[in-house]
């Protein structure tokens, strides 16, 4: 697991993928004594009510509470979905698994990818990267279906080559993260995916920062600048 001072920016994937370790550690490390695993009843009661109920939740970690510092749906997905599960089902202890999380960042200009194992390792995959491997470095290769091409090649020898860390389950959640209508997503992409892994569940990240609209003016302010500062330098040439 990655160290708690490890200092990332909060917009980076790492960060991204160090808030997901953090909080299935925490998950898996909490011990509710209070729920009766012999009682279906009770186990069930509790397990649908702990992704609403926090003052509930906080009762049962109380021990654990001072650690938990970040709050976000990560916690209540996993509690809702999986560790519950294990509760009412007393024959069913050792069947903790982790999930696997793979992130796009539709934002990008290029396909990105970030792949959190359920072996705590994380791997930070893109178009840019995997061409800069073999030596090409145009940039206008990034969004080609070329360079698209070769990125899935490289993602299919990637799984064949690692599937021993991504679990015995192979559980994965997909996030797209600055989902939009009509996002301009690579099928085959998906395609291996899902040959490789088993995917339960799409999570649509809709948030946008609020100073990115901000951004995109000034950027474009920028460029029409620069081309008008070429333009200038060349009449006067």
């Amino acid at each position: 697991m990655l160290q708690k001072n490890f200092k990332i920016k909060k917009e980076s994937f790492y960060y991204e993928a160090y808030i997901w370790n953090y909080s299935i550690n925490i998950i898996k490390e909490i011990n509710i004594p209070i729920i009766d695993k012999n009682s279906n009843a009770l186990g069930l009661k509790y397990s649908q009510t702990l992704n609403v109920m926090l003052s509930i939740f906080r009762k049962i970690t109380y021990k654990n509470f001072n650690f938990i510092k970040i709050w976000n749906w990560y916690y209540i997905y996993y509690i809702n979905n999986l560790f519950s599960k294990n509760l009412i089902n007393k024959n069913n202890n050792n069947t903790f698994e982790r999930y696997n999380l793979i992130t796009f960042n539709l934002k990008s200009k290029q396909i990105r990818i970030t792949i959190n194992s359920s072996k705590n390792t994380i791997f930070n995959l893109s178009v840019g990267k995997i061409l800069s491997s073999l030596n090409i470095k145009e940039k206008s290769k990034k969004k080609s279906s070329k360079g698209e091409r070769l990125f899935i090649e490289y993602l299919s020898n990637f799984f064949k080559n690692n599937i021993n860390k991504f679990g015995n389950k192979k559980l994965t959640i997909l996030k797209l993260k600055y989902y939009k209508k009509n996002a301009n997503l690579n099928e085959n992409i998906f395609k291996t995916l899902n040959k490789n892994l088993f995917i339960t569940s799409t999570i649509h990240d809709l948030k946008i920062p609020n100073n990115f609209s901000k951004f995109k003016k000034i950027r474009s302010i920028k460029r029409r600048l620069k081309k008008r500062i070429i333009k200038d330098e060349n009449n006067l040439n």
